[in-house]
C-alpha cells in the first residue's frame, strides 16, 4: 500500500484548458440548483470552495489511476462524490428533525 501510494504521489495531474469550462458549467448548474430549489436541498451549500474541491478531488481521482492529465470522467466522478456526501447531510439533518419532533410530542 505505501509503495502503491508514493507512486500515485509522483503524478502532478494537470487539468486540460477545454475541460476547465466544463467544471465551471458544472459548477453554475450546481449553484442554480441551489439558488432555485426548494426546501429541500437546502442542506446544499454551493461555494467556490466547492469548485475548489472538485479539483482537488479530480486531481486526486486521475493520481490514483496515475495519469498526467485530469479526464471529464474524473470531474464526474467527482461531482458524484460530492453529492453523495450532501446526501449523507441530507441525511442527518432528517434524523434530528425527527428526534426534535418525537421529543416535543413526547413532552405534552
Amino acid at each position: 500500500m505505501r509503495s502503491f501510494i508514493a507512486q500515485a504521489q509522483t503524478h502532478k495531474p494537470v487539468i486540460p484548458q477545454d475541460l476547465h469550462n466544463y467544471i465551471v458549467a458544472r459548477y453554475v448548474e450546481k449553484r442554480k440548483f441551489q439558488r432555485d430549489g426548494k426546501e429541500e436541498v437546502s442542506y446544499m451549500y454551493i461555494t467556490p470552495r466547492t469548485l475548489l474541491a472538485i479539483i482537488r478531488i479530480a486531481q486526486a481521482m486521475a493520481k490514483f489511476n496515475f495519469r498526467d492529465f485530469v479526464s471529464q470522467q474524473d470531474v464526474d466522478q467527482a461531482i458524484k462524490l460530492m453529492d453523495s456526501s450532501f446526501r449523507t447531510l441530507e441525511g442527518i439533518s432528517d434524523n434530528k428533525d425527527r428526534k426534535l419532533r418525537r421529543g416535543n410530542a413526547d413532552a405534552y
